[in-house]
């Protein structure tokens, strides 16, 4: 890696060991669809190392498979929740939250498991052989970033995610609320201070008195009431004590760009514009006639070219049959999840 936090990591990694080398870890979590009907579920925990070239970022070689996160889907969340309020006397929204929390306290459990590991050797390093040469030399891992979709990001820096959570951003506190265009302001991004985590200690523990229906102190609430407010979850994530370098926390992960963009806004626009186009086809003013609109669109996708498949980063995929059917099947209410 060559970025100014690799620089730096290796520059503090030499203040204690003058030929300690830089091990670069990059994490990877989502949900893995093994069928075409989404029915079975796996959540793999995988890394690679971040020294390798963009082309063995791409094969098999290069990525490790730590484990496996359980959902526990196959215990019906009714169930449980049918079990609380029985035997528990918990009200159904109350017995929600604990099954909720129950399930982020094994997320993060698995986490736990995984840099505890780790942390011996970012101290102390490790000795490893280099292939080619004959002596051996010492590492110290480094998390540089995790990786996952937008959602999956949320989960591992314990960020809110919804679209009604004022400040959503892992990175920053922008005000979702508010709107507006973004201004760069370094005092708004989120840090791993000793403030924040005696915070997030005392949401913690107030959520966790809620969940059991204990008393609450009035000056614990107004912490948790902040917290949540700001989109942090009232619990405390192993990754505030991992090994990530100067200047660098598991609020520091690169955004999403396939979903987010390639698969988030330029789908967006995409199914937007198509949905446009299907209103209007059916106008039926006598003033303009837009009616063959949805066609002439559809018979211009047919038209692009066929393209040899053995041109380098051409892979494009043709419509044969057009992709007005897509929009035209849709409700009113699933054409309107269409703006995001």
């Amino acid at each position: 890696m060559s970025s100014e936090w690799a620089k730096e990591a290796l520059a503090e990694i030499r203040q204690k060991d003058p030929n300690g080398i830089l091990l670069p870890i990059i994490f990877y979590w989502d949900g893995v669809a093994l069928g075409q009907h989404m029915d079975t579920l796996v959540c793999p925990v995988m890394g690679t190392l971040g020294w390798y070239s963009k082309t063995l970022f791409q094969k098999d070689i290069s990525k490790f498979v730590i484990g496996f996160i359980e959902k526990i889907n196959n215990i019906s969340e009714a169930v449980l929740i049918n079990h609380l309020v029985t035997v528990c006397r918990m009200s159904s929204t109350k017995a929600k939250e604990n099954i909720a929390f129950f399930k982020k306290q094994i997320f993060f459990e698995f986490w736990q498991l995984c840099l505890e590991t780790i942390l011996p050797a970012a101290n102390r390093g490790i000795e490893l052989k280099i292939l080619g040469q004959c002596q051996t030399r010492i590492f110290y891992p480094r998390i540089a970033f995790h990786v996952g979709d937008n959602p999956a990001q949320h989960d591992v820096a314990s960020i809110k995610c919804a679209s009604k959570v004022q400040y959503p951003c892992i990175r920053c506190m922008y005000d979702l609320r508010k709107g507006g265009a973004y201004v760069y302001n370094a005092d708004n991004f989120r840090i791993v201070s000793e403030e924040l985590l005696n915070n997030i200690r005392i949401a913690q523990s107030c959520y966790l008195k809620s969940l059991k229906g204990e008393v609450r102190e009035a000056e614990e609430k107004e912490v948790l009431v902040t917290m949540q407010k700001k989109g942090y979850h009232p619990i405390y994530n192993p990754f505030f004590d991992a090994p990530f370098g100067p200047n660098n926390s598991i609020y520091n992960s690169p955004p999403d760009l396939m979903h987010l963009f390639s698969a988030g806004l330029i789908k967006s626009v995409l199914l937007w514009t198509m949905t446009i186009i299907d209103a209007v086809s059916k106008y039926e003013g006598t003033d303009y006639n837009f009616s063959q609109n949805a066609g002439l669109f559809d018979m211009r996708l047919r038209q692009f070219p066929a393209i040899p498949r053995n041109i380098p980063h051409m892979h494009l995929c043709k419509f044969a049959k057009g992709l007005m059917k897509i929009v035209q099947n849709k409700t009113s209410k699933e054409k309107s999840y269409a703006t995001g």
